[in-house]
């Protein structure tokens, strides 16, 4: 998880980024070898699914939304590697059954 994470962080020139974002209502600057529209991205993402979150549930904290929303995308997480993974095996079986056809 720790390289997964510093991979956040990888920029090929190795400068370091000021993004200041606001989420949940809170302005956050993060430093990130990151390009800033990434960043940016990522906070707009976190925005919208802490304001649907926030739409149905108006009277949960902002702490619970923030958990309820990184439980939301840990989900979607786990369900994109499981199709990556799956993508991944098929294409590898029918490389080798064309690579088959033509031996």
């Amino acid at each position: 998880m720790r390289q997964e994470a510093a991979g956040l962080l990888e920029r090929s020139d190795g400068l370091v980024n000021e993004v200041e974002v606001e989420l949940l209502g809170k302005r956050y600057t993060f430093r990130s070898l990151r390009d800033k529209r990434e960043v940016e991205r990522v906070a707009g993402l976190v925005n919208k699914l802490a304001g649907d979150l926030r739409g149905a549930f108006p009277s949960t904290s902002s702490s619970r939304i923030s958990v309820l929303a990184m439980m939301q995308l840990g989900y979607e997480l786990l369900q994109l590697r499981d199709e990556y993974r799956s993508l991944k095996e098929r294409f590898e079986q029918e490389g080798k059954r064309l690579l088959g056809l033509i031996e």
